[in-house]
């Protein structure tokens, strides 16, 4: 901080970047581009790959910003866990993230 005359900006400034990482329950990054998010839904698994993609591709646009970092930190487990909680066969831990694949399994259901 800079404290060189009691009207300096510097310290006004800093001060509210601070409050802002502190502070914000959102990230002050942007959500990974569409583009980065589809390289990422591309997966081992077919399954997955039928799951995932089409999701993005016809659904992602329309999720909250925390339900577009919930997607990306979906993205983030490994090919069997993702298997598991998407075709249903073990509920996922984290009760935002299986709102979330409740989401996916219920656009896969849905007429194209």
């Amino acid at each position: 901080m800079c404290f060189c005359s009691p009207t300096c900006g510097i310290k006004a400034v800093s001060l509210r970047l601070e409050a802002l990482s502190v502070n914000s329950s959102s990230p002050l990054e942007p959500t990974p581009s569409q583009a980065a998010l589809a390289w990422q839904c591309r997966r081992g698994l077919l399954e997955l790959d039928l799951l995932l993609g089409p999701f993005l591709e016809k659904a992602f646009e329309d999720l909250e910003e925390t339900e577009k970092w919930q997607f990306h930190a979906l993205l983030k487990h490994s090919d069997p866990d993702l298997q598991q909680w998407l075709l249903g066969q073990v509920p996922c831990s984290d009760p935002e993230l299986q709102a979330l694949i409740r989401k996916i399994q219920a656009h896969a259901k849905s007429p194209k």
